[in-house]
């Protein structure tokens, strides 16, 4: 099985206009071969702390 992975850097998460046409982008594409793994992750939806 093949996967695609994409990593927004908007911390927005599916409000960013980045997530909505990166998701009509990934869609098209499973559309075609329903053997691909699509996972979507933004940087709203992770914690990231400050360097100590």
């Amino acid at each position: 099985m093949k996967k695609i992975f994409a990593f927004i850097g908007s911390p927005l998460k599916e409000h960013s206009n980045t997530y909505t046409l990166t998701k009509m982008m990934t869609d098209s594409i499973i559309e075609r071969d329903r053997n691909i793994n699509c996972e979507i992750l933004t940087a709203g939806h992770i914690n990231i702390n400050y360097c100590k």
